[in-house]
């Protein structure tokens, strides 16, 4: 672009100057700008006087001002929320393009509905990865548990427009490509966490998910931790009463994706076994890619706790479980996918008892596309190499 003249210049600095002050004056009267578009806003410029005849500078602060200007942050949403409510329709083209709309207000991940037709081969590679696993594991009498948390689209599809059903066909599909190749698979244990959910809804008028967010609730999360501990540890104990534990108000993922950033009252329970629990999680850096280690420790007033050392490599959907989990097991370390490396997880698994390998519907298969036989050799060399105190 060519260069402004010296006084265009020096009247563009002193007005621009003037503008800059705007953030300050805002934050002092209690107003901050917030995220719009999920990515980092523009970084302050650095003003030098060798850049005032550059006009990109100007560009620069042009940017910086319009990310930090609270007002837009308002008009922004104020539109999103009068198309979303008057239209029902969602921005679909702007850099927050993940939700899409569907039906009676409800707001669905376009990642989880637009998937490729995975093919049978593809799922069957990696699930013969996780089965190579899984049987080292049993070979060693641990207990080993296999399972997949649902979309929201699997529990709730009434809530799909025609054209979001149209769209997720492939989804549908793979879903029950996937279900079929694991049960050909014979795990020791595979908790079907759809089944568990579809049949929670038609018993109980609860929300299991709610319109603005993907993951399930704090009642949905009940759902699955009793069948599991019913299904695979035996549970005797009556799981379907829960005490409620308050509301937290959060911003659903699916609202801020939207651009409409409706905060959320969510119910909050844990099993009412008699008794307080009280948890103690604790980061582990770990030094590579991915998110830190947890190690969550338990300690309870009444309730017994199963000393038994749980490994779980899980995804988001385990976080809402954590205060579940904590009601039955006092000893729980937490790898999350995307920290996944086979043969630091062998090693861990060599001194824990029960491994829980979760992942959601959404990320499942690209995790099963990507995982290979070698990973599984080194799995199963760590595991009878490896001795990790935790």
């Amino acid at each position: 672009m060519p260069a402004l003249s010296r006084k265009m210049a020096l009247a563009a600095f002193a007005l621009t100057a003037a503008a800059m002050l705007q953030p300050l004056a805002w934050r002092a009267a209690g107003i901050k700008p917030q995220d719009l578009e999920n990515r980092p806003m523009s970084a302050r410029p650095k003003i030098t006087v060798d850049r005032l005849l550059d006009s990109t500078l100007y560009e620069s602060i042009s940017r910086y001002l319009e990310d930090r200007n609270p007002l837009r942050w308002y008009a922004v949403v104020a539109q999103s929320r009068f198309r979303y409510e008057v239209f029902g329709t969602v921005d679909t083209a702007g850099a927050s393009n993940r939700a899409l709309a569907g039906r009676e207000g409800w707001l669905f991940l376009k990642e989880t509905l637009d998937q490729p037709c995975w093919e049978r081969t593809t799922l069957q590679q990696g699930i013969d990865v996780l089965k190579s696993m899984h049987d080292a594991l049993v070979d060693r009498k641990k207990t080993v548990v296999l399972t997949i948390a649902p979309d929201q689209a699997s529990i709730y599809p009434d809530k799909l427009t025609p054209a979001l059903i149209s769209l997720s066909a492939c989804a549908r599909q793979s879903r029950e490509t996937l279900h079929d190749v694991i049960r050909s698979s014979k795990f020791t244990h595979y908790v079907d966490a759809f089944e568990v959910l579809r049949a929670a809804r038609k018993a109980d008028q609860r929300l299991l998910y709610v319109p603005y967010e993907t993951h399930w609730t704090d009642l949905g999360s009940t759902y699955f931790i009793s069948k599991l501990m019913k299904q695979v540890f035996g549970e005797t104990r009556d799981l379907s009463r829960l005490r409620s534990t308050g509301t937290r108000s959060d911003l659903p993922d699916l609202a801020r994706f939207a651009g409409l950033f409706y905060r959320y009252n969510f119910d909050t329970y844990v099993h009412d076994l008699g008794g307080v629990v009280t948890r103690q999680p604790t980061t582990i850096e770990h030094g590579g890619e991915g998110r830190p280690y947890v190690r969550q420790t338990s300690t309870s007033n009444s309730v017994p706790l199963d000393h038994r050392k749980v490994l779980i490599l899980h995804d988001s959907f385990f976080y809402i479980s954590w205060d579940h989990l904590a009601s039955f097991f006092d000893d729980v370390l937490y790898v999350h996918w995307n920290a996944f490396d086979p043969a630091k997880f062998g090693e861990f698994a060599r001194s824990a008892d029960i491994i829980i390998v979760e992942s959601v519907e959404r990320e499942v298969y690209k995790r099963l596309s990507e995982l290979k036989p070698e990973q599984a050799q080194a799995f199963r060399d760590a595991l009878g190499r490896a001795d990790v105190a935790r």
